[in-house]
């Protein structure tokens, strides 16, 4: 899970830096809670599936896929997401002087 986070956390910066950080976020919001709720389906599949870690399970969640994925996280992630972008902009533009991002609502 500590790689999939760190492989979100770049997808953050790539695809607002990819848009010149132009789009709105509740666009870059719901770009980034697919990507994250995809990834934790694959990793879940693997890794609980597949390896038989058993690290999470939502069968008991309501509105869940194969105990891997469910709404209510999903919803989480989203909030996640949100300060993900944030943070991946600014991260970038004080530590590798990039373009500073420029954040629109609608």
């Amino acid at each position: 899970m500590y790689v999939l986070g760190g492989i979100c956390f770049v997808f953050f910066y790539i695809q607002g830096e990819s848009m010149g950080w132009q789009e709105p976020v509740w666009k870059q919001t719901l770009r980034c809670t697919v990507f994250v709720t995809a990834g934790e389906f694959i990793t879940g599949i693997i890794v609980n599936k597949w390896l038989h870690y058993s690290v999470w399970d939502y069968s008991q969640m309501p509105l869940q896929v194969f105990g891997q994925i469910c709404v209510p996280f999903m919803i989480v992630f989203s909030g996640l997401s949100v300060l993900g972008i944030f943070l991946s902009g600014y991260l970038a533009f004080y530590l590798y002087k990039e373009v500073k991002p420029s954040y629109h609502i609608l």
